[in-house]
Parts: C-alpha cells; structure tokens; sequence
C-alpha cells in the first residue's frame, strides 16, 4: 500500500509542476506517466458498488430536511446577529448547508434569501464586537475564515450576486497571509500563533480551488496558482497515511511528522477540495486519491453497522459538527465522479439519523449510531448536512 501511495503523489505532484506551466490544464495525464495512471485507477474499486439498499424515497428524505431544518430555523436562528446560537464557524456551515438545500428545494428559497442578506449584515457586525476584527468575515483564525469563504461562494452560486463572491476573495486574500509561517511549511491555524493545525490548509485549498473555478484570466489563474502549491505541499507532508486517512495535524515540536487522530472533517474537506481541483485543473490523480480517503472513511470511521462516527468525543460541540462536513464533500465528490457505494453510504447514515437519533421534536443528536442524546445547532446542522445530500442522491 506505502508503494501505491506514493505513486498517486508522485503522478500528482509531477502533474502540478506541469499544470504551474502550463495554463492550459491538460485533461489527461502524459503518456509517459500512464503506467503509475493505470494503477492509481484500480484503486477507485476499493469498496464494490452496491445496488440502492433502502425503501426510503427522495420524497421523504425531502421531507426529513425540511423538517430538520424548520427545526433549526426556529429553535436557533437569532435575527439579531444573523447566526444560529451564535455560533461562529458552524453558521457558517450551516448557511453552506442551507444554500445546497435551497437548490434542490425552491419552496425555502424565500426563508433562505432572507438569511443570507441578513447574515451578511449582522454575522459583520457581531464578528467586530466579539473578535475585535473589523466589519467583515476575517478574524485571526485562518480556519473560521475558510469555512466563511466557502459559505459566501456557495451563496453566490444560488444569488449571482456579485457581492457574496467578493467577499470570499476578501477573506481568501487575507488567508493567504498566513501561509509559509510555520517551519513545517503550509498555512498557519491562528494568526500570531505559529501552530499548525491541517484543516486550515484543507480549506485553504479548497476556497482557492472553488475560486479557480469560478473567476476568469489573471484571477483564475491566481486562484488556481495557489491550490496546486497548497496540494503539493499537503501531497508531500504524510498527512496521508498508508490507509488514505487524513490526520488532524502535524507534530508541534516541529518534527514535522502527522500527529493526532484521523477525523471525520478532515477527511470531508481533502476529498471535497480534490473534487474542486480537478474541475479547475483536471487531472484524473486528484478524483482517485479523493475517492480513496472516501472508501477508507466510509469502511473505517464506522461503527459496526456501517454508520459514521468519530473515534471518540461526539459530544465534543465542535466534533459534533464534524460529520456533516465530511457527508457535504462526499456529495461533492458524488457530483463529480458518482458511485453507487457513497450512495449508499449517504442514505444508510440518514436512515439512521431519522430513525434512531431523533428525537420527538425533530432535534438530531449528537451521535448517527445511537439513540438521540443531546440537542444543540451543531447537532441539527450536521445531521441536515446528511439530510440535504440523501435528497440530493436520491433524486
């Protein structure tokens, strides 16, 4: 496995070399690299396609998110400050959430177009009063930011409105700055803080492949100049272990070696950002290496039925957000390469969610695998994360 590794990355860091070079993109590898190409493309047969395994129709997994989301809407959302429970990065993915449910469900759309023109305003604002920023969505953590630049591109997909993209070029441009400040190269967590924590650098590559995708001439190629340097420093750092699970972090005391445990969001955001990179630059690496840390999530970071769960701390508030990350770029990676398996997989974790850990006022817990526990907006806008992309599967 450590052989077939390395030459995935090898193709992939060769390709990026080329691809910095060459703003044509090719879409197919070189020949002279169609050998190591021939074997990374076995490894997308890594978990067998299944035919569909559930009764459950796209009309009551529909119901389900609209339920689920009535429920955050009204229990959570304060109008005040434009967030759900004040929560900072959460709400952000939690507006993401929003908008994909919004695309596939038109009768919110006028809930959802409110949200968003109140939250650019208010979520500012309460961002000035309480990170002691400035009146925007730039704070000193390279993280929150990212989760904040992806939202406002997603709302601009559904608006077109100029200025919910501007306002992620805005925080990609201050993003940049944290990058190469620590020794072990890659984009800093905090500003001032010379730490390093991996989902910085996920969602770094991930709003700047996005931006690629989405900005013309000088622009795109910016964007697209700092993803494959991101994707190049990541390829090369063992952040992705022999298994094809993503780990959390590097060591601090700058051995520079992967540390921590593998969690569900790290996962989420690399495959979902190889799923972006290869719509911008394409190169069938990137959609194998993602489909890759798919099949090892979905057969790894299970419980024994097959539902997804951490290794530990699923009452942990932030962990709990987690899951409903990883399920949002599965469906990413769905969109761009679909296979019956991460079909499956969606709509076995929703089941799950709805029939055992719901409770009677159509609150989520914090766990998919066990009876509800405890409610909290994490909850709920994680588990309509899985929600959303059961519908959107199953259509």
């Amino acid at each position: 496995m450590n052989n077939i590794v390395n030459i995935l990355l090898l193709v992939s860091c060769a390709y990026i070399a080329t691809a910095a070079t060459d703003a044509r993109s090719p879409t197919s590898l070189p020949s002279s690299r169609s050998s190591s190409a021939s074997q990374a493309t076995n490894l997308q047969a890594s978990s067998p396609l299944k035919s569909r395994s559930t009764s459950t129709t796209n009309a009551e997994y529909l119901s389900y998110a609209q339920t689920a989301f009535e429920v955050l809407q009204n229990t959570w959302y304060n109008q005040s400050t434009g967030l759900w429970d004040n929560q900072w990065w959460n709400s952000a993915n939690a507006l993401t959430t929003l908008v994909e449910l919004s695309g596939l469900d038109p009768s919110i759309d006028s809930t959802a177009q409110v949200v968003y023109s109140n939250m650019y305003a208010q979520a500012a604002i309460w961002n000035l009063h309480n990170f002691g920023g400035v009146d925007s969505f730039i704070n000193s953590y390279y993280d929150d930011e990212g989760w904040w630049a992806l939202a406002w591109i997603k709302v601009y997909d559904q608006t077109q409105n100029q200025i919910y993209l501007q306002a992620a070029i805005d925080i990609f441009d201050d993003m940049t700055t944290g990058w190469g400040a620590h020794i072990c190269g890659g984009l800093l967590w905090e500003k001032g803080n010379k730490n390093n924590s991996v989902i910085s650098d996920e969602l770094f590559l991930s709003v700047a492949a996005h931006l690629a995708n989405r900005l013309e001439g000088t622009d795109k190629q910016a964007g697209l100049k700092w993803a494959l340097m991101e994707w190049d420093w990541f390829s090369q750092s063992g952040l992705i272990n022999p298994d094809y699970l993503v780990m959390d972090s590097l060591n601090y005391n700058y051995s520079c070696e992967p540390t921590t445990l593998p969690l569900t969001y790290n996962q989420g955001v690399t495959l979902g950002s190889l799923a972006a990179l290869n719509e911008a630059a394409p190169n069938n690496v990137y959609l194998t290496i993602a489909k890759a840390i798919a099949n090892a999530t979905i057969n790894t970071l299970v419980d024994s039925n097959g539902i997804l769960k951490e290794f530990c701390c699923d009452k942990d508030l932030d962990w709990v957000q987690f899951k409903g990350i990883f399920m949002r770029n599965l469906l990413c990676l769905q969109y761009a390469s679909p296979e019956n398996a991460f079909q499956a997989f969606i709509e076995k974790n929703t089941d799950s969610i709805w029939r055992n850990a719901q409770n009677g006022n159509n609150e989520t817990g914090s766990a998919w695998h066990v009876p509800f526990n405890t409610a909290s907006v994490q909850a709920q806008s994680s588990a309509l994360d899985c929600l959303v992309a059961a519908v959107a599967v199953s259509m």
